[in-house]
């Protein structure tokens, strides 16, 4: 994160999306912690969203192979980060 802020400079909001099946999310939540930059914001689908479209096979949210949701609930997903994006944005996401 400090390469990044220096490369995109000190007022440019960073966004960094977790994995939808949480892959690494861990250390790069705990990476954004330690940066402690308040320009930087985690957005994160978070593990119900996971159980619900992820079971280790299709599900009724991803139907093809268990992993690329379906158009419907990517289009749900989709609009579910430009909500926590918004407020970043908006300084709501913070307490």
């Amino acid at each position: 994160i400090p390469q990044a802020r220096a490369a995109f400079g000190p007022k440019t909001k960073i966004f960094i999306i977790l994995s939808i099946t949480q892959i690494k999310s861990t250390p790069i939540k705990a990476g954004v912690m330690a940066a402690a930059d308040l320009n930087t914001f985690i957005i994160d689908p978070g593990i119900e969203f996971q159980h619900v479209a992820f079971a280790g096979g299709p599900t009724w949210a991803a139907p093809g192979d268990g992993i690329h949701l379906d158009a419907v609930h990517q289009g749900l997903y989709t609009g579910y980060v430009l909500q926590q994006a918004q407020a970043a944005l908006d300084g709501t996401d913070r307490k």
